[in-house]
């Protein structure tokens, strides 16, 4: 039997349509995903080139200075020395080239799913990469829904909480609006702050954002008190003076259960303590 057998052709059509929708929707949600894994990758490959490249010209620039000490300073004729050690500043502008490229393909992509992303970028030290992330925030944080929440890491909240705490009031209010939805208790130090702040650099409606923010995340923080709650392992305490008492219903009943169906209560096995021994006086 058809799927849409019983369905007239409008109502086929019109169901064919939405899985077709939500087909392409989690298609594109995956290319976004493999996009901003790609461009964190990236990034990080970034740093660590740069932190390479300054080690090593460190440690040519003593190296040269040695040399100098060594040759009375006739350095003149060891010229091509100069010319080395540059291998680590070509791999970071190669790396550099292709972050701004996947930050590009990740903004033209206009996922919400990326502000955690581009919140890193905007860290970045080149100039193009973090206006180019700045402005995709501007327009991606008002988008930002409550399951778009699993895509921030500790590090991409840390990156939008110093956002938060800069004197840009449209970004700040952006970013609080989406923390109603993405945000929780890490978020709390810093919202409750901009609420109760004074400061004359804190504008009202930052304030009055940062208000309207604290009841949702007051309310995603007791729920996840209540979750670690639930989750704790406990142990009920075991009389050892009676290890062989049979458990039997509290209520009464009808008919008395046979002894070997009862449960029996028990006691986790405590390590035998070894008595310290009496040293002779």
């Amino acid at each position: 039997m058809s799927f849409f057998e019983n369905e007239s052709q409008p109502q086929q059509e019109t169901i064919q349509q939405q899985i077709a929708a939500q087909v392409n929707t989690l298609a594109r949600r995956r290319e976004v995903e493999r996009q901003i894994e790609s461009l964190l990758d990236t990034a990080k490959k970034l740093r660590l080139y740069r932190r390479r490249m300054w080690t090593v010209r460190v440690c040519w620039l003593a190296f040269i200075i040695f040399l100098c000490y060594l040759t009375h300073f006739k350095i003149i004729q060891f010229w091509w020395l100069f010319a080395m050690g540059g291998g680590s500043a070509a791999m970071a502008e190669r790396t550099l080239s292709r972050l701004r490229e996947e930050v590009h393909a990740v903004i033209k992509a206009g996922d919400p799913c990326a502000v955690g992303a581009l919140a890193l970028m905007t860290r970045e030290r080149d100039i193009f990469i973090r206006q180019a992330a700045d402005r995709a925030l501007r327009r991606l944080l008002p988008q930002v829904k409550a399951s778009d929440a699993k895509y921030i890491n500790n590090e991409q909240m840390n990156a939008l909480l110093l956002l938060l705490a800069s004197s840009d009031s449209e970004m700040q209010v952006a970013i609080l609006k989406a923390l109603e939805q993405i945000g929780d208790e890490r978020a709390l130090v810093v919202v409750e702050q901009l609420a109760t702040s004074d400061l004359p650099e804190v504008k009202a409606e930052v304030r009055d954002a940062a208000r309207a923010c604290l009841p949702y995340l007051h309310a995603k923080a007791r729920l996840a008190a209540e979750r670690a709650t639930l989750l704790r392992g406990t142990v009920a305490p075991v009389s050892p003076a009676q290890p062989d008492e049979l458990l039997r219903p509290t209520m009464p009943t009808t008919f008395t259960t046979p002894s070997e169906q009862l449960l029996r209560a028990t006691e986790h096995e405590a390590e035998p303590s070894e008595p310290h021994e009496e040293r002779e006086a």
